[in-house]
């Protein structure tokens, strides 16, 4: 049985919102769009905060050209209207100074690149959650960083039973 981790306290509840979990959300085509929309509201219901590194800008708008530049499965005229969408979604871009926690924990894993390291380091850094439609990412380092769940797990109702801790 999948328990929706949506964190439940009486503290202000922050979860760290990586790029893919945004992009799964605004795009049709996506997979996993069904569950971040459900998590998008469930969080925003709970009175989260949505945090993002810097990178999560470029990273969001970098999607937004590929799909009309190289993949062509969104239209130009289309551009505009993603880019607002992204722009409507309530993540806060926060500065936390975790280069060096990026470093480390990309090294730890073996990512090759550090973006996804970022992320990972900002909810560390916090001590919150960090969701994902990352599968690669999810699968490695899940079983070493129980607060860094899965779009593609996530289930509808269950928030009032998660756990505080990460």
């Amino acid at each position: 049985m999948q328990v929706n981790p949506i964190i439940v306290s009486n503290q202000p509840l922050i979860v760290v919102l990586d790029a893919s979990a945004a992009i799964a959300s605004i795009f049709s085509d996506e997979p996993l769009q069904l569950q971040a929309l459900g998590l998008l509201d469930e969080l925003e219901r709970a009175g989260a905060t949505l945090i993002a590194p810097p990178l999560w800008e470029s990273e969001t708008s970098s999607n937004v050209r590929l799909r009309v530049q190289i993949r062509k499965t969104l239209a130009p005229d289309d551009e505009v209207t993603s880019y607002g969408l992204l722009d409507a979604l309530p993540v806060q871009i926060v500065s936390d100074d975790t280069r060096q926690l990026a470093r480390d924990l990309a090294m730890q894993f073996s990512m090759v690149r550090c973006y996804d390291a970022t992320y990972l380091a900002l909810a560390v850094a916090r001590g919150v959650t960090l969701w994902t439609a990352d599968k690669r990412l999810f699968n490695t380092v899940s079983s070493a960083m129980q607060s860094v769940k899965f779009v593609g797990n996530w289930t509808s109702g269950a928030a009032a039973t998660a756990s505080n801790i990460p």
